[in-house]
C-alpha cells in the first residue's frame, strides 16, 4: 500500500478538520413581552381594582423566553437581575396571572410536554400529554418584520376550556412558542390566552441551554388542576 506523501497528509488533515459541520444544530432565544388585557373597570370592589391594578403594573415589567433548537424548546420567564422591592403576595399573583410561574419543555417529535409549576417556593413537575389540533385561519397581519398567520386551539385546565389565538410565521424553521404550544407549520410570535398577551420583542441567534425541567413532586397536569378546584371548592365551603 502506497502512503499518502507527507505534505499531502497535512493537507487532508487540514481539510477534515476545517470542513464546516452542517449538521451542527442552530439556537436561537426568542424574547418576548407579556402585557395584561384585564379590563380593570370590569371590577365592582374597588379594594379588587386597586389590587388588579398593582398586579398589572408589575407583570408589564416581565420578560419572558423561548429556548430553541431543531429539535426541543423552553419557555420560561427571564430572571430580574435584582428581585423588585414589592409586597410578595402581589409578586405571586402577577406570576400566576401570566403563568410567569411555569417553565415549559417541548420536544417537536412528541406529544408529551414537561411543566414546572413553582408557587411560593414549591415546585411541581407536571406532565402534560398534547395532541395539538390546530384551526389555521386565513387571517394574516405583520409582527416587526414577519408575515405572520392567525391559528387557534382549546387547552384544558381542570374544568375549564383555555381558548388561545397564536399568530405564527413560517419565516422561521422553528416549531415552537409560548407556553408549551408546538405544532404548528412555523414560530409562534404572539399568544393570546385568557387576559394575557405575549407579544415578540426579538431574537438572538446563539448558544443556547436546553434542559428539562426536575422536580421532586410529580403529577399530571391534569390531575393537578383537578386536585386545584377541589382544594378552591373546599375553601368555598368553609371545610
Amino acid at each position: 500500500m502506497e502512503w499518502l506523501k507527507p505534505e499531502y497528509f497535512v493537507l487532508f488533515f487540514l481539510l477534515l478538520f476545517t470542513i464546516p459541520d452542517t449538521s451542527a444544530q442552530r439556537s436561537f432565544r426568542i424574547i418576548y413581552e407579556v402585557e395584561s388585557k384585564n379590563d380593570l373597570d370590569s371590577y365592582e370592589s374597588a379594594e379588587v381594582k386597586d389590587i388588579m391594578k398593582q398586579v398589572q403594573k408589575i407583570l408589564s415589567n416581565f420578560q419572558f423566553e423561548l429556548l430553541v433548537n431543531d429539535k426541543e424548546a423552553v419557555f420560561k420567564k427571564i430572571e430580574e437581575l435584582e428581585k423588585p422591592s414589592i409586597d410578595t403576595s402581589l409578586y405571586e399573583l402577577a406570576l400566576g396571572f401570566c403563568s410567569g410561574d411555569e417553565v415549559w419543555h417541548t420536544k417537536e417529535d412528541s406529544i408529551e410536554k414537561l411543566v414546572l409549576k413553582t408557587t411560593y417556593g414549591i415546585s411541581t413537575l407536571l406532565m402534560l400529554t398534547e395532541d395539538e389540533q390546530w384551526e389555521i385561519t386565513n387571517e394574516t397581519k405583520m409582527i416587526g418584520e414577519f408575515n405572520v398567520l392567525k391559528a387557534t386551539i382549546i387547552r384544558k385546565r381542570g374544568s375549564f376550556n383555555e381558548e388561545i389565538e397564536a399568530w405564527f410565521t413560517d419565516e422561521l424553521p422553528f416549531y415552537f412558542g409560548p407556553l408549551g404550544y408546538n405544532g404548528l407549520p412555523g414560530l409562534i410570535l404572539e399568544l393570546k390566552y385568557a387576559k394575557v398577551l405575549f407579544k415578540f420583542m426579538r431574537i438572538e441567534e446563539g448558544t443556547v441551554n436546553i434542559e428539562p425541567p426536575i422536580g421532586v413532586t410529580r403529577m399530571s397536569f391534569d390531575k393537578y388542576y383537578q386536585t386545584l378546584e377541589a382544594e378552591i371548592e373546599q375553601i368555598k365551603g368553609g371545610g
